[in-house]
């Protein structure tokens, strides 16, 4: 279902149970329940009105992206095919990879994030993770991470490179 860059205010798919693709990025969207997608490989909700979004029902995501929302809560879930994750440009305070085993790519920049726990995500190889609120950065078990933006954090004092390695501030 593409019904991108629209006026879209609201959007009901829940009777579309075998939806595999939804692209309604660029529109107005406040809410989107996709609990009974479960099929959904590709889902692009960027730039919208989403405060909430929950996708942990939707465990065969391979492309997700809900940057430039106004996010406070993301629910991930268990996510095993998802290499690229763009969250970007919200409000998010937390961000849980628990289920992020295959992620090669998150960018969560220009968030609130105050900590990031990316240790779940040993497959990482580029974090933009700049402008929020992280006081400290524990990259130690990301031996794969090639590129690494961690600039304007204005709290950062602690970035662990590598095991019992710290650079301060």
């Amino acid at each position: 279902l593409l019904c991108l860059k629209n006026e879209l205010v609201s959007l009901d798919v829940a009777n579309l149970t075998l939806l595999t693709e939804l692209n309604c990025s660029n529109n107005h969207i406040e809410s989107l329940n996709l609990s009974k997608n479960t099929a959904l490989t590709t889902l692009d909700v960027s730039k919208n009105a989403l405060t909430t979004l929950d996708v942990t029902k939707c465990t065969l995501l391979v492309e997700f992206a809900c940057n430039d929302n106004s996010l406070t809560k993301l629910y991930l879930g268990n996510q095993p095919s998802l290499p690229a994750l763009n969250c970007s440009a919200n409000n998010l305070a937390e961000l849980s990879l628990a289920g992020c085993t295959a992620l090669t790519d998150l960018h969560c920049s220009k968030n609130a994030l105050t900590t990031l726990n990316i240790v779940p995500a040993s497959k990482l190889q580029t974090l933009n993770c700049s402008t929020n609120a992280l006081a400290m950065l524990d990259i130690s078990n990301n031996a794969l991470l090639a590129t690494l933006d961690c600039s304007e954090n204005p709290n950062l004092v602690k970035l662990w490179v590598k095991n019992e390695e710290q650079l301060s501030a």
